[in-house]
């Protein structure tokens, strides 16, 4: 696989609010960011845990989405600034340093949000201000040589082959009840996983999938979500990847109505070298 520019992947990504959520008439409380680079594609999901005790995560998930998309740029830019290869960089960086950055910068966000955004009315409870922004996190690097995944939490991130092979790239925790890693428990950067990848040539995946948790648990089994990575492959390609983008809201709003009831964020990056941009095979 050869690719003329940049990454190779076009990325897109939307959120709905859950079907309970708008019973209850709560706000969606995920967040998403996409930022391209010269030959990089960044990804970032976040869901903000939205119990009475985490009032705040809406604005935590944004600041992970950030502050996850900022470390990765600037290592991008560190990295060729050093012509220290990106892969070699990423590799060393993402068992220790990497996680403590985003934990740490997430924290230093968080604190400074809380003292300058948040009226006196509601800080009785500073001592707990990590935990009023938890949030989980999902990050993806796509370039045209490797691709790296980091995951703190629930949801999932899935890669999609042209013929219909699905895989985690990340294999999601299986926890008991609601529980789930977050950025605001201590030493959360213990709890992060991560995966790079250097496929074969030719091997690269047609599609990326990543979502938090309530898309997932709208369906009965792995099988069946998974089932979904392929059936939006397909879409692509019989329609475009533009042509859906407008739909999608409505797809993950009916999705939270059926299953989960909970918000749905979801981001998709189509691979150029195996998807016309008006669909169909390259």
């Amino acid at each position: 696989m050869v690719n003329q520019k940049g990454s190779g992947y076009r990325a897109f990504a939307t959120k709905s609010i859950g079907a309970m959520h708008r019973l209850n008439d709560k706000p969606n409380q995920d967040a998403w960011k996409i930022v391209d680079l010269d030959n990089a594609t960044i990804i970032a999901v976040a869901d903000g845990l939205g119990s009475n005790r985490c009032k705040f995560s809406k604005y935590g998930s944004k600041i992970a989405v950030n502050v996850f998309c900022d470390l990765i740029s600037e290592i991008y830019i560190n990295s060729a600034g050093q012509n220290i290869p990106f892969f070699e960089t990423l590799s060393n960086f993402r068992h220790d340093k990497l996680p403590k950055s985003i934990e740490s910068c997430w924290q230093d966000e968080v604190t400074h949000h809380f003292a300058e955004k948040i009226s006196e009315s509601d800080k009785d409870s500073e001592n707990e201000v990590y935990e009023l922004y938890a949030t989980t996190l999902l990050g993806l690097v796509l370039t045209n040589e490797f691709y790296f995944a980091i995951q703190i939490g629930d949801g999932n991130i899935l890669s999609i082959h042209d013929d219909e092979v699905v895989e985690d790239v990340i294999q999601p925790d299986i926890q008991l009840g609601v529980d789930t890693y977050c950025l605001s428990q201590s030493e959360a950067w213990t709890n992060f996983k991560t995966n790079i990848i250097q496929p074969r040539e030719n091997n690269f995946p047609a599609l990326f999938l990543l979502s938090t948790d309530g898309l997932a648990n709208s369906y009965a089994n792995n099988e069946a979500f998974h089932r979904v990575g392929i059936d939006y492959l397909n879409w692509i390609k019989e329609v475009g990847f533009k042509q859906i983008q407008n739909k999608i809201y409505y797809i993950l709003r009916s999705t939270s109505e059926k299953g989960s009831g909970d918000d749905i964020t979801l981001a998709l990056a189509v691979n150029d070298n195996v998807i016309n941009q008006e669909g169909g095979n390259v």
